[in-house]
């Protein structure tokens, strides 16, 4: 994420704001939807975050943010994260950790897997493939939402009325995407929400994630 070029079209509290209510929305609206459309608890998310030409200059833009955010992560919505890989992790990304560590719990430390360029077999063992970007290995594309950074459907936007307006009219950079932006969310259809939550694999619907473009995965309580 370049949080200077964001910051000119979104103010810093704005995007502060967004990232709260995104925080709240999980718990709130996402997981009680997914569970209601699966039949069984969907309490957690399988986060991906893709690190691919991040280094040490985007890390100290955003050094306060990421740690506010897990902070409240950590905090306020514990049960919420059941693991977190970290995909193309830079050769520098040891130094990065090592200052990130202090930061957040021992038991919240313990859900990251830090991977580096080879990890799409590791990932297509938990994720069924249509579920998954194509961009991380997967076969899913999106293409009638113009790609699957821009798409968000799910059993949460049942009832939202003027979603698929103002989906049209964003771009992929803009803050409109899930009922608000900067989580991004990448959803999978309601037809693969039912054949991942019913499928072999750990229950999976596809989410891109707020601030460095990760992707979420709703996961089966276990």
């Amino acid at each position: 994420m370049n949080l200077p070029k964001l910051y000119e079209v979104c103010t810093p509290e704005r995007h502060w704001q967004s990232i709260l209510v995104n925080a709240e929305c999980l718990a709130r609206e996402i997981l009680p939807a997914a569970t209601r459309k699966a039949g069984q608890p969907i309490g957690s998310v399988f986060v991906i975050v893709d690190l691919k030409g991040f280094g040490l200059s985007q890390f100290w833009q955003m050094k306060t943010l990421a740690r506010k955010s897990f902070q409240i992560s950590q905090d306020y919505f514990p049960e919420t994260m059941g693991q977190l890989a970290i995909v193309n992790a830079p050769s520098i990304f040891p130094v990065i950790w090592g200052m990130i560590k202090p930061w957040i719990s021992k038991e919240t430390a313990d859900k990251v897997d830090i991977l580096g360029s080879d990890y799409k077999d590791v990932l297509l063992k938990l994720i069924d493939a249509d579920c998954l970007p194509s961009s991380l290995g997967g076969t899913c594309e999106c293409p009638e939402y113009g790609g699957c950074h821009k798409s968000c459907p799910g059993p949460w936007m049942d009832g939202r009325v003027g979603w698929e307006s103002a989906r049209q009219k964003t771009s992929s950079n803009t803050l409109l995407r899930m009922p608000i932006d900067n989580s991004h969310h990448h959803t999978s259809s309601t037809e693969k929400l039912s054949r991942a939550t019913h499928g072999p694999k750990s229950s999976t619907v596809v989410t891109e994630n707020t601030m460095t473009g990760g992707v979420l995965y709703l996961e089966e309580a276990k």
